[in-house]
Formats: C-alpha cells, sequence, structure tokens
C-alpha cells in the first residue's frame, strides 16, 4: 500500500477540519433562523452558530479543550446556568469539561492510543460507589445528588489530566493558564470587594447573582455582625480560598523553573493577588 504524503494527509486534515466547521456555523445559522419565532433572546440566537463552531474546533483539537478546560474552572460560577439549588447543575465548565473529555476519547478511538486510568482514578472511583451508597439512606435526596454529582465531575476531570497530562509541556501550559485564569478572578474579585455589592446567602446561590464576588454573611451574626466575605466566582469562601491555596505551590514552582524575568515578575504580582484574596475570603478554614 502507498504511504500517504505527509503535505496530502495535512490537507485532507485541515479540508476535514474546513467542512466540520462549516457544518457547525451552517447548522447554528439554521438553529438561529429556526429560533427567530420563539421567546429567546436574540443575543442568545446569534451567539448559537459561534458556540456551534468553538465545540468544532474543541472536538478536534483536545489541546484546545484542555487549555479551555484549565481557563474556566477558576470562573465556574460565572458560567453556571441554573441555581446552586438545582438538582443537575449546568455550567460552562462542565460543557467544555465534556467536550474536552468526548474530543480526547475520539481521537483515542481514532488513533487507537491507549486509554489510562492509573491509581488516583481508580481510588477516587471508589469514593464515588461509597458515596453512591449514600442514595440509600441519605434523608436529602437533592443534596446527596448534587454531591455526587460534583463528584462525578471530579473523577471525569482526574481521567482527563491522568490522559492528557501526560504530555509535560500541555500539563505545564494548562497550569500556566490555570494560573492565568484564578489571577484574572481575583482582580475581578478585588474589584468586587471594594467598589462591589455584597449580597446574602440565599442571593448569592441565583444565576442571576453569579457576577457577585462579595458574600455579607449572617450566619455569626450575635457574636460578629454580619461579615463580608470574598467569594470569588464560586460558591462559598472557604471553597474560594482553597482554591487560592491550591495554587500558591504552583506560583512558585513556576517561579522557580521560570525561564524570563518578565515571566517571573508576572508570577510574583499574581502571588500578591492571591495571598490577597486568601485574606479577603475572611474565613477561619482558608486561615
Amino acid at each position: 500500500m502507498t504511504p500517504v504524503p505527509e503535505s496530502r494527509a495535512l490537507s485532507e486534515r485541515w479540508r476535514s477540519i474546513g467542512t466540520a466547521l462549516s457544518g457547525s456555523v451552517a447548522g447554528g445559522a439554521a438553529l438561529t433562523v429556526a429560533g427567530t419565532n420563539t421567546g429567546a433572546s436574540p443575543w442568545m440566537l446569534l451567539a448559537l452558530p459561534v458556540a456551534a463552531a468553538i465545540g468544532a474546533v474543541l472536538l478536534l483539537w483536545p489541546s484546545a479543550a484542555f487549555l479551555l478546560t484549565a481557563a474556566v474552572i477558576p470562573v465556574e460560577r460565572l458560567g453556571r446556568l441554573t441555581d446552586d439549588s438545582a438538582m443537575y447543575t449546568i455550567s460552562l465548565m462542565r460543557i467544555v469539561g465534556t467536550l474536552a473529555l468526548a474530543s480526547f476519547l475520539l481521537h483515542a478511538l481514532v488513533r487507537r492510543q491507549r486509554i489510562h486510568f492509573g491509581g488516583a482514578f481508580w481510588l477516587y472511583a471508589l469514593y464515588f460507589a461509597i458515596a453512591m451508597l449514600g442514595l440509600l439512606h441519605t434523608s436529602d435526596q437533592l443534596g446527596t445528588v448534587r454531591a455526587m454529582g460534583a463528584i462525578l465531575g471530579n473523577l471525569l476531570f482526574f481521567w482527563l489530566v491522568i490522559n492528557l497530562g501526560r504530555d509535560t509541556r500541555l500539563a505545564q501550559w494548562a497550569l500556566l493558564v490555570w494560573l492565568g485564569s484564578t489571577v484574572l478572578a481575583g482582580l475581578y474579585t478585588i474589584y468586587g470587594w471594594h467598589f462591589g455589592d455584597s449580597v446574602n446567602w440565599d442571593d448569592l446561590a441565583r444565576t442571576q447573582n453569579r457576577f457577585s464576588a462579595v458574600l455579607a454573611d449572617d450566619s455569626e451574626l450575635d457574636a460578629l455582625d454580619v461579615v463580608a466575605r470574598a467569594t470569588g466566582p464560586t460558591s462559598h469562601s472557604a471553597v474560594y480560598g482553597i482554591n487560592l491555596l491550591l495554587a500558591v505551590p504552583m506560583f512558585f514552582f513556576f517561579i522557580k523553573h521560570g525561564g524570563s524575568r518578565a515571566l517571573k515578575a508576572a508570577l510574583w504580582i499574581g502571588l500578591a493577588i492571591t495571598l490577597y484574596n486568601v485574606t479577603l475570603t475572611n474565613t477561619r478554614a482558608t486561615m
């Protein structure tokens, strides 16, 4: 069998990509036209073909999908499409993560790559199985299903990292993207703390308040009065603080191994912003 020349193979690959993107845009445009008689927002309808094209690119490019997943993780509440009280939470983070996983599996099957699992995956899978047993005994079905959904999302993310993170360069880029997104979220939270408004627990859980970054916590009203706590783009101050603390070692790693002075200076600034946000969470758990 005669091998296909590299230039021809590359041309066919880009032709396939172009066909997929064209089909995505055409499909999105059709959805836009079909939805003009509905009550949906015109901006949402216009965004459909763009979203379809981006989805096609992510399916064709697992590395880009992986990097985008790393970028949206620190801002998970900003992209949330349902309230915190919903049984099944839909968010931009979960949509992008699902596309990244589908893209990896598609390429792995086409190229017949080995799919890895690893000890971390099976250990967390056991934890998920134990959590499922809670459905047989819990009196809070709604809360249990929500918690299990979060654990399942973590498990699938572990699986994605175990496979795509085997490329050291891609893993380092994903960490840098994650740190950059964390710093941008920190700047947004600092602005919200000093110039924005705070919301209470009930309002924080609502989708229309997804851009609120500060909680007016009255849980200790008798002892401390109402306390302002930075939640950032998450649903809880302690969760936001833990996310920030997890980023701190990675700043020091890249400061140590970074090549340019400009990158190191940016990392030091990002570290300062991150630590300042830790203090703004104002929670004993974070401290």
